[in-house]
């Protein structure tokens, strides 16, 4: 999968939008390949949403992805920004 790279600053008000674009067909192509696999949608999206927010907790206490958390527990992801 290829990602393509951003085109605005972060600071610039479409670069969260932008980088939506840029992911959403690994996004898509991964969740479709869940689905093959006998994976149903909704616990394929759950499943996401958790991994996201942990990823998005981890980097919050730590930007340095070299640890993960096993806990998964709601995030703000108001706090990214």
């Amino acid at each position: 999968m290829t990602i393509a790279p951003p085109t605005r600053q972060p600071t610039d008000p479409g670069y969260p939008i932008e980088c939506q674009v840029a992911l959403e067909a690994g996004v898509r192509a991964l969740c479709d390949e869940a689905g093959v696999a006998g994976w149903s949608q909704p616990a394929v999206f759950r499943a996401l949403a958790q991994l996201v927010e942990r990823q998005a907790r981890d980097y919050v206490e730590d930007p340095d992805p070299a640890e993960s958390s096993s806990e998964i527990a709601p995030i703000n992801l108001t706090d990214l920004s």
